[in-house]
């Protein structure tokens, strides 16, 4: 049934502009949905298969964000492949989440536990505090230039956005500060020619960082910087820059500019309000509180 897998996640990584990452992604739900359909003995894409194993993904519990691979990807090859198909009304619900809000006294122990004196604390803290103050997703860190950094307007230009959206970014003095210390205390002095404009490098200034390199550093944030049982990632910051924003007052559709969403929908899944802003907002919004 995908044998012409190949095809579709060319087209998709040219007419959509999707990273190595999503075209991964791409190819695992593919490669599900196939397994699935052999299991079942089913041959063809059909609106009752579709339906019966997303509805088996709800009832295994998995992730919403598998969950919404699968429905993206089995649309778009049936609007691909011009199939005389209609995807299900299917979503999974959203669960109530305890242990998501990160509180900015929570972030400012993390960052306070992080050794500054070290070439490996500078460039954690720095990257850390990036990701916190301005939303920036892992992979927009890692391929920050040196020259999108503007330090008189205290803007960065994100030109490596997803799916190649681009977009400003404004950053406070607080976060100026542990990017200079990073430049002037452990930025290799000696690049190779293809990194020597990357912001951030290995320590040797041989390569970018990548994507291993933000995993270790979830690693450590977990491991070393945070006392907390929740489990705290660089994506989850920018949740939490995002949810601070907002509790603070801005405008949702500012939020998703600055986090480069399409949609304030997909702005909304990024705010974690805690229960004492709710109860707060409750009681000062509603007649009978």
């Amino acid at each position: 049934m995908f044998e012409k897998a190949d095809e579709f996640l060319s087209a998709q990584r040219i007419r959509r502009r999707l990273s190595n990452h999503s075209i991964r992604c791409y190819g695992s739900a593919l490669t599900r949905m196939a397994k699935w359909m052999a299991q079942h003995g089913e041959h063809e894409l059909s609106e009752a298969n579709i339906e019966a194993y997303l509805r088996e993904m709800m009832d295994n519990k998995c992730s919403r964000s598998t969950f919404a691979t699968a429905t993206v990807v089995l649309n778009r090859w049936i609007k691909f492949y011009k199939l005389p198909l209609r995807m299900p009304g299917l979503t999974m619900p959203r669960p109530r989440r305890q242990t998501d809000y990160i509180s900015p006294e929570e972030i400012g122990i993390i960052l306070a536990n992080i050794p500054r004196k070290t070439a490996q604390g500078i460039t954690d803290y720095a990257i850390i505090d990036l990701a916190y103050a301005t939303g920036m997703r892992r992979n927009e860190i890692c391929k920050l230039q040196y020259c999108d950094v503007n330090w008189e307007q205290q803007y960065i230009f994100v030109r490596y956005g997803k799916r190649g959206r681009q977009r400003f970014v404004p950053f406070v003095g607080v976060l100026r500060k542990s990017l200079r210390a990073y430049l002037k205390k452990v930025r290799p002095t000696k690049l190779s020619t293809h990194c020597s404009n990357f912001f951030f490098v290995s320590p040797k200034g041989d390569r970018p960082l990548n994507d291993n390199d933000m995993q270790a550093l979830n690693a450590r944030i977990n491991n070393e910087y945070s006392p907390f049982k929740k489990h705290i990632t660089l994506h989850r910051l920018r949740h939490a820059c995002a949810t601070h924003l907002s509790e603070n007052g801005a405008d949702i559709r500012l939020i998703g500019l600055i986090l480069g969403h399409s949609s304030p929908d997909v702005t909304s899944e990024y705010i974690d309000y805690s229960e004492e802003y709710l109860a707060k907002v409750f009681k000062k919004g509603h007649p009978r509180a």
